[in-house]
Order: structure tokens, then sequence, then C-alpha cells
């Protein structure tokens, strides 16, 4: 565990401003601009090439601007030590892309147009068949440029997803209409249909062992005697491509503002399918906002729902070690798409969550999926926030933990399984905040000609922050 000091000067807060949301277009101040700043110096050590750590004095410049409905924030490094400054911070499109952290115009789901570009923070696309929770900043080092996007009316809506556009990899659009909307007063008026294409464009997300089998294998041609372990070399399918079609029913009802029943079915092209059918509903009342859901799956072989989740990132490929029957020992590699063969039954699952928001300020998400009949299946996630300006403190308490067998395991669940992070700063003078934050990432491993994985890596910082 790598432990990292930073001091923080800060002028504003940018991680408050990141997680408000945003008003609805009619109650914003078109004409107010704001404008806040988030500061790190200190001491950051980064693996080169050889997997060797490399002490770097560093400083990172984070403002943040906003204007009614649109948003924006940069994201300034440099990096030096005795050698100089780190050529590699910006030495391709990329680094210069993910200087632009966010750009965003009015909030998803609103009706009309939404765009946000830059850091995707738990997006989803439709009813989270296949991208739920997804995140493309589990790296904090190597930052991607990802793009989320919609557009609706009362018939139509589409939704969009880039991971990272100077590399394309995870993507996925869906778009659905309600035919019946002429149907006034009929059960039927607000039915919708829906069609979603995702996948996966890159050439990890391609690999999977020659033996066809979920066991582990090597880029290049495995040693002798290892075709008898299953473990063979690596063969590339075509392109991850999925598809869904999927159908939701809106529900009358007196004590929730909007109710709706749907049902999807995926499929994994060259591999298995599946079928959730559930409910979701939401309501608000003066300041406080209220949204849950619940659904139940069945999942057929080769099939895995939510598969670009919150830990794709790292799950798309991960550095092993097998051993030979001679009890020596080799590096290979492991894909999702490769384990999607160890799904040789029949499943049934569950997925439930539920969202309260207390003005701009305050929120609590937690989700919980679980197959019923599979071991270390179960993901539990939580996000609890609170920005508010007037109190003498700001808090934000992120968790994440996959592999579960049981409901103890949230808490008691082996390490490399749990991803931690929190913010906390207190007001002891007026206009200073002094708390920290501490942050797990994961970090690309390189080894066997490419990236193989990634390490996970814990950060805490020592944080000062002024508020004006």
């Amino acid at each position: 565990m790598k432990i990292i000091f930073v001091i923080i000067l800060s002028l504003g807060s940018a991680t408050a401003a990141l997680s408000q949301v945003v008003d609805t277009p009619e109650t914003l101040d078109l004409t107010a601009l704001s404008f806040e700043m988030d500061t790190e110096i200190g001491l950051l050590s980064i693996d080169n090439s050889d997997g060797d750590g490399e002490r770097y004095l560093s400083s990172v410049f984070a403002p943040v601007f906003s204007k009614g409905i649109l948003s924006a924030g940069l994201r300034l490094r440099y990096r030096w030590n005795q050698n100089g400054v780190r050529d590699e911070d910006y030495d391709e499109l990329a680094d210069f892309m993910a200087m632009l952290r966010f750009l965003q115009y009015s909030e998803k789901d609103a009706v009309g147009s939404y765009i946000r570009v830059g850091d995707l923070d738990l997006a989803q696309i439709g009813y989270g068949q296949f991208v739920n929770k997804y995140r493309n900043t589990l790296s904090l080092d190597t930052p991607e440029t990802g793009v989320l996007a919609d557009y609706s009316t009362p018939a139509l809506k589409f939704e969009g997803l880039f991971s990272n556009i100077i590399s394309p990899e995870v993507y996925a659009f869906r778009g659905s209409f309600s035919p019946f909307l002429s149907d006034i007063g009929s059960k039927r008026q607000n039915m919708s249909f829906g069609f979603t294409l995702a996948g996966d464009l890159s050439e990890d997300a391609r690999l999977v062992n020659s033996q066809r089998n979920a066991k582990a294998f090597v880029r290049d041609e495995a040693p002798l005697g290892a075709d008898t372990l299953g473990i063979g070399s690596t063969k590339q399918l075509s392109p991850l491509t999925m598809i869904a079609f999927d159908v939701g029913l809106p529900i009358k009802s007196s004590r929730f503002d909007q109710v709706e029943a749907y049902a999807e079915m995926g499929n994994i092209l060259g591999f298995g399918s599946g079928l959730g059918i559930g409910i979701q509903a939401d309501k608000k009342k003066d300041h406080i906002e209220w949204k849950g859901w619940f659904e139940q799956r069945l999942l057929g072989r080769e099939y895995l729902p939510s598969y670009f989740n919150s830990r794709y990132e790292v799950d798309r490929i991960r550095k092993t070690t097998v051993t030979l029957a001679d009890d020596s020992q080799i590096e290979a590699i492991q894909t999702k798409r490769n384990l999607l063969r160890d799904r040789d039954k029949v499943e049934f699952g569950s997925f439930g969550g539920m969202e309260i928001r207390f003005t701009r300020h305050y929120r609590l998400r937690w989700s919980l999926e679980h197959s019923w009949s599979r071991k270390g299946s179960g993901w539990f996630e939580i996000d609890f926030r609170v920005t508010d300006p007037t109190l003498p403190f700001q808090f934000r308490f992120v968790f994440d933990r996959v592999n579960m067998d049981s409901l103890n395991d949230i808490i008691f669940g082996a390490n490399e399984n749990g991803l931690v992070r929190m913010e906390m700063a207190y007001l002891f003078k007026k206009h200073l905040l002094m708390g920290f934050r501490y942050r797990q990432s994961f970090e690309n491993i390189e080894s066997l000609g490419g990236i193989v994985g990634q390490k996970k890596r814990t950060r805490i910082e020592p944080a000062l922050i002024i508020r004006i």
C-alpha cells in the first residue's frame, strides 16, 4: 500500500461543485457565473515502464466554471523530480484531452438535450441491462475523456455513451419511442419500446482462452503441458457486442409521482441471453426526492447483466499466476469476456436500490445485486454526500464491494474486492476548513507486451480548504 501525502490549497470546493445536481432550467439564474478552484501540491509516486516507483513533486490546478445549466472543469498537472519534468504527462493526444475534466450541459434525463464530456461517474444507459453505474475514473493518474449524452421528447428518447473518445472502447446507444401517445386515457398511452446496442472495441475485450474454457491463458504459445490443465494461448474473437430490447409501461399510483414497470431482454453476441423484469418509482415532496428500483433476473448460460459496471475498467483484463503440473508458475492473463464461459448454468438474480436527495446538497444512494445460486456474485455500492455551504463541514463517502457471498462481506470482505473514497473537511476558522481525502484507485500494470491489469493504490491527502 502506497501512502501519498498531499497538501491541498483551494479557493472554494470543486468537490462540492461536482457533487451538486443542476436545477431544472426554469429555476436557474442564467446570468450568474461562478468560479471555484482546487490546487494540489505535494509528493507523488508513479510506476515507470520497469514497474519501479518514481517520486515526483506534483501540482494540480482544477478550476471549475459554471453558468446556468452549463459547467466546465479543468485538470492542469505539472509533475517533476531531479530528472526534470515528467514527459509522459503530455506526450499523447489523450493527455491533452484529459486537461478537460468535464464539460456539461443540462442534467441527464431532463427534457431536451444533455451532454457531458470528460469524467464519467455512475453512468447508466436505459434500465441498466448492460451499462449500470459505469465509471471511467478508476485511475487517478491516467484519466480518460468520455461522452455521455441524451435527447428526449415526449415521444422519443436517444442515449449514447463513449468511455474514451481518443481510443474507442466501451460504447452504448439506446433509442426508445412511445407510439400510443395519441390514445389519450388508455393504459398503453405512455408505453415505450426501446433498443440498445453496446460493446467494447478494445483489443483486450476480444481476448479469450483458445481452449474454450474459463481458465486463464497466455498471450503467446502455451508452455508444454499447459494444455492438459486447460491453459491455452490467446484467441481473438470479434469485438464484444451486445443487443437488447425493452418495453416500459407507466403505472398510475396515488402514492408516487411516477411508477414504471419494465422488461428487458439482452444478448451478448456469441454467448448467452438474459431477461430482467423490474419496477422503478419516484416521489418528490417539498425539497426531498426519492427514487427506488427493484429487478428480478433470469440469467441464461454465458450471460452477465450490468456488464459495464463500476469495476469494468479493472475487470476487463487482469494479470494472474497459474501453477503447472511440475509445480512451476507462469504469468497469465484473464479477461471478463473469457469468464463468461464459467457461467454454464441458468441462474436467477436480483437487483435493487434506492436514492434519496434533500435539496441540492444532500444525497444518499445505494444498490445491491446478487445471483441466488452463484457464490461471489454479490455487488454492493453506496454514495453519501453532504455539500451544504451553510454547514461548518463537507463530507462524501463512496464505497464499492464486489464478489460478495453474503451481507457480512460488505464490511468483512476481501480488501481487493473493495473500493473506498472519502472526503471530509471541517470549518475551524471563518472561510477555512481543514480535513483529509482518502482515495483508492486502480493504476495500470504493464507486462507480457501490454497492459495486463491494474494495481490497487491508496492515497491519503491532508486538506486545507478556503471557502469564499
